[in-house]
């Protein structure tokens, strides 16, 4: 956690970040209040932003009571990544918050690229299967290390055998 302040720190010296929101409504409409559904709510987000498609939709929480719909490019794998985010009101529909790369600053972007980045998903399936690869390799290096090790062993025990007759 240390790494990723510093990290923060340091893109802020040269562009702003704001951490990742968690936009809610305050004060709430009362609890009798209708709540739009989740159609209304894609068709909203759609007009809201007609360049994306909708990757995930997360109703209001306890945390959080707005509907946050993350986006990705048209035509994209949705199983790869999302380039942005929008909460929406669940009482009016209404914008209350953007972070599409059109409103983040280039520090914000380049923070949530480092994500992307390092799940491989930044250079599509051949990132990712490097991703995965590189992930055996600190096994590899044990086993090869062990033998290694156990070779220089028994090389070492047969020399102490030789000079004891």
């Amino acid at each position: 956690m240390p790494s990723v302040l510093l990290l923060r720190t340091l893109v802020g010296l040269v562009s702003t970040a704001t951490p990742y929101p968690s936009p809610t409504i305050k004060p709430a409409p009362p609890n009798g209040a209708a709540r739009l559904s989740g159609d209304a709510i894609v068709l909203l987000a759609r007009a809201a932003k007609p360049g994306f498609d909708i990757a995930q939709l997360n109703p209001p929480s306890e945390t959080r009571n707005t509907w946050r719909v993350l986006l990705r490019p048209p035509g994209s794998d949705p199983a790869l990544r999302t380039c942005g985010a929008i909460w929406l009101d669940p009482w009016t529909g209404a914008l209350v918050h953007d972070r599409t790369p059109d409103s983040m600053s280039l520090g914000d972007r380049y923070l949530t690229e480092q994500l992307w980045l390092h799940n491989g998903s930044t250079f599509g399936l051949l990132g990712r299967l490097v991703v995965f690869a590189s992930g055996f390799v600190p096994f590899i290096l044990f086993v090869t290390s062990f033998q290694v090790w156990r070779s220089k062993r028994s090389r070492g025990a047969g020399r102490s055998s030789a000079r004891s007759s």
